[in-house]
């Protein structure tokens, strides 16, 4: 097999390569895991489906 056509196929998506941290209180991580368990998403998505939200306003 050719090796450079071994691995993960190159992405259209711009590169992910940037984090963000934060803390957060018992209570809003709380929150944050019921809304992930209830609607089957992650923390991740949350946080980017709120950017949509308010980037929208």
């Amino acid at each position: 097999m050719d090796r450079s056509k071994m691995g993960r196929p190159k992405s259209k998506e711009p590169t992910k390569n940037k984090s963000i941290n934060f803390r957060v209180t018992d209570t809003e991580l709380k929150s944050a895991q019921e809304i992930c368990n209830r609607n089957n998403i992650t923390y991740s998505e949350i946080f980017k489906k709120g950017l949509e939200h308010w980037s929208r306003k």
